[in-house]
């Protein structure tokens, strides 16, 4: 299929959606997956450095790689932005998109999402890979030095044996002489080696230990007792050898494309109620030297999903990760999941505030939780609150006539529907951006979060509300 009919078909369907839109104004039922099944180059699975590790709730690949095949919504040579980019999705597809490559900006306030969307964006010669972990795996085997994180419930998630081999190996890719686009990517490939070779329930993001309870039914346990089996024998080194090798394949398909499109994508910020520049640095780190507000109407499309309510514990669902890989202590742990957009932690003290948003739509809905339910009722007026102040900055940073893609769930709160689409597209309304398109994707299986409790429910549906700024 060549450039001109990929356009071609974009904008046809595209077309055919908003005269759905026009009959329909509440939301039209879409299956993105479908709608990029004739594009052959747009099939996603092990693809580029999709899968090079593994992030809660990412965003339906199919979304972005649906709005960047056309101009009606950016511009060809226009910027992409995702102010809540988690492990880089749409910053990843902007730059290898066949027809409509674009440069990308990305924000995020979890540094192993920041690390991970760096190496998933930056094309490095895995030559320089290849000697870097020959050193670091002669080192790791010979040293009697080692590297464990300061965490008093590691035994929890390790073996003492477990603990040994992957802080022996964080010690040799802590000193073995590299650059950091390379120490960053073999950081990338030990964090996956050390969730690997934990007591964690692989199907589960925030870390729970496998155990076989007294209600465990027969099926339960031989795998619960399989999986243990294999955690103990696992080999710590053979591991993370298995994981590098294959990371480095994704990454040479990554090289291939970047070289043709010349594209480049970046982390800039960490906040995105206060949208600001900085340099991404090693490790995931911010450099906060000469950090500037990031420029009004500068660009041209914003697809971001921002979180559900308080529907994932991103930061928690990564902190082994990020203990071994030294990203974060256990106190920055805590302090980034209290100023987290629909954090759960909340003081004491804050409980007494007012439950207002300034919406009466949605200060009606709190008020009824708030009845039977008050610290709840708080952690979602906070989670709409932060909400507004970042659907103010965004809008602050995108052109005139440019675009914004908001993908959002309506969750479950003390059991009763939370409509978070409607309450953001009020939000976006009452800032003068005027609703273009309401989509409404439902969910397949694709990693999303997992049923906390039972009054949380489950995220049934993306919905996909775009916005066009005046």
């Amino acid at each position: 299929m060549n450039a001109e009919d990929i356009i071609s078909q974009g904008s046809h369907s595209l077309d055919r959606l908003y005269r759905q839109y026009r009959k329909t104004p509440n939301g039209v039922v879409v299956s993105f997956r479908d709608l990029c099944s004739s594009w052959p180059w747009a099939k996603r699975s092990d693809i580029f450095t999709h899968l090079i590790h593994s992030y809660p709730a990412k965003i339906l690949p199919y979304i972005p790689i649906y709005f960047l095949t056309t101009e009606q919504y950016v511009s060809r040579d226009g910027i992409i932005m995702d102010v809540f980019s988690g492990s880089s999705t749409v910053l990843l597809e902007s730059i290898v998109h066949p027809v409509y490559p674009r440069d990308a900006y990305g924000v995020e306030i979890n540094p192993l999402a920041r690390l991970i969307a760096k190496v998933k964006t930056t094309a490095i010669q895995p030559e320089f890979i290849t000697v870097a972990f020959n050193k670091v795996v002669n080192l790791a085997k010979k040293t009697k030095q080692s590297k464990i994180p300061n965490y008093k419930k590691l035994d929890i998630w390790y073996s003492q044996q477990k603990q040994e081999s992957l802080g022996k190996l964080a010690f040799a890719i802590d000193t073995t002489e590299m650059t950091d686009d390379v120490r960053d990517f073999l950081l990338v490939c030990f964090s996956t080696t050390s969730r690997k070779c934990s007591y964690s329930d692989p199907d589960i993001p925030v870390p729970v230990r496998l155990a076989i309870k007294n209600n465990s039914s027969i099926k339960r346990r031989e795998l619960v007792t399989k999986l243990l089996e294999e955690i103990e024998s696992t080999d710590v080194i053979h591991l993370f050898s298995v994981l590098v090798d294959k990371n480095i394949l994704r990454l040479r398909s990554f090289n291939e494309v970047v070289q043709i499109t010349g594209k480049k994508a970046s982390i800039v910020g960490d906040d995105a109620r206060k949208l600001q520049f900085s340099h991404l640095g090693p490790r995931g780190s911010l450099n906060r030297t000469n950090v500037r507000p990031f420029e009004s109407d500068s660009i041209d499309c914003i697809i971001t999903s921002p979180p559900y309510g308080a529907a994932q514990k991103y930061m928690r669902a990564s902190r082994l990760e990020s203990l071994w890989a030294g990203l974060s202590s256990q106190d920055d742990i805590t302090a980034l999941e209290k100023n987290s957009i629909g954090t759960e932690a909340i003081a004491e003290s804050k409980l007494k505030a007012l439950i207002s948003t300034g919406y009466p739509e949605i200060d009606a809905r709190l008020g009824k939780i708030a009845k039977k339910k008050l610290a709840k009722a708080c952690l979602e007026s906070m989670y709409f609150r932060d909400m507004d102040q970042a659907i103010s900055e965004m809008k602050r940073v995108i052109k005139p006539g440019g675009t914004l893609i908001l993908v959002i769930g309506d969750n479950k709160v003390i059991g009763k529907p939370m409509l978070n689409h409607s309450y953001l597209k009020l939000m976006a309304q009452s800032k003068g951006l005027r609703t273009d398109l309401i989509l409404k994707d439902p969910v397949r299986s694709r990693g999303m979060m997992t049923k906390r409790h039972e009054t949380a429910g489950m995220i049934s549906a993306d919905w996909v509300l775009v916005f066009r700024k005046e």
